[in-house]
């Protein structure tokens, strides 16, 4: 009798143990998929974290190009900007978009490591930016960026 209370005992601790364990692990990935940056200042025209700064011109060759097969998955990137500013997106380097001021807008990455950046240009010639931050994007998965 003390030693089926004693597997019952061992079986809710080991169940309570799991769940603990469980949840915290979901906790920690939830963690990694979300990012807070604050805006650092600086000025001038070189950006070594952008590659593209603008859309770029489309070849009017290509307008009826068919779309290539995907080679590999995407996630959901979700901006979410705090500041009262026009911020320019960029992923991998490229450019991607603008959030609006205070706003939440979103785009994709490819799957695999991502790098981030955001711009805000002035008047002045001067930039707030945030980032880069890099992480790794899950196919199918999401990431969510606060920008303050």
């Amino acid at each position: 009798m003390k030693q089926s209370h004693i597997v019952s005992i061992a079986a809710c601790a080991a169940l309570i143990l799991g769940s603990i364990t469980s949840s915290a692990f979901a906790a920690d990935k939830q963690k990694k998929n979300k990012v807070e940056s604050k805006a650092q200042t600086a000025r001038g025209n070189t950006d070594p974290n952008i590659k593209t700064p603008e859309l770029p011109a489309n070849d009017p060759s290509q307008a009826d190009a068919k779309k290539p097969e995907a080679k590999r998955g995407a996630c959901r990137v979700t901006v979410d900007s705090y500041r009262n500013l026009y911020i320019k997106i960029f992923v991998d380097g490229d450019y991607k978009g603008v959030v609006s001021p205070l706003a939440t807008d979103y785009t994709y990455a490819i799957s695999g490591p991502t790098r981030l950046y955001a711009r805000a240009d002035f008047t002045d010639g001067s930039y707030s930016f945030w980032g880069p931050e890099t992480f790794y994007c899950e196919d199918g998965g999401s990431y969510t960026w606060t920008l303050r």
